[in-house]
């Protein structure tokens, strides 16, 4: 089965869309985060933001860069980047935990 890009609607509780989230890995790269290597695999993900009735505004850059990962050993690190002034503005961390989905948030 190919990957595609995924997409996520992002809303509020009355259901408001405010952000929208686009997959840029490109399809190599989606192909194996769903095989083995699923952990090291790199990907990209840029988020605008969508206010009702107003056009579509860059907002978020989500970058997380290929590396060698094996159970809790050398966990991946996903930088948060402002789309605006590029500028890096934290990070967070998917640690090692069985059956769970936790992150990590790290200031900059």
């Amino acid at each position: 089965e190919i990957q595609m890009a995924n997409k996520y609607n992002i809303m509020d509780t009355a259901g408001s869309r405010h952000f929208f989230a686009v997959e840029r890995t490109d399809c190599c790269r989606r192909q194996m985060q769903t095989m083995w290597c699923h952990d090291c695999a790199s990907w990209e993900v840029d988020i605008s933001h969508t206010p009702p009735g107003f056009p579509a505004n860059p907002f978020l850059e989500l970058k997380r860069p290929c590396q060698l990962t094996c159970c809790c050993f050398n966990r991946p690190i996903a930088s948060v980047i402002d789309k605006r002034t590029g500028v890096k503005i934290g990070s967070f961390r998917d640690p090692c935990t069985c059956c769970s989905l936790r992150f990590q948030i790290r200031d900059e």
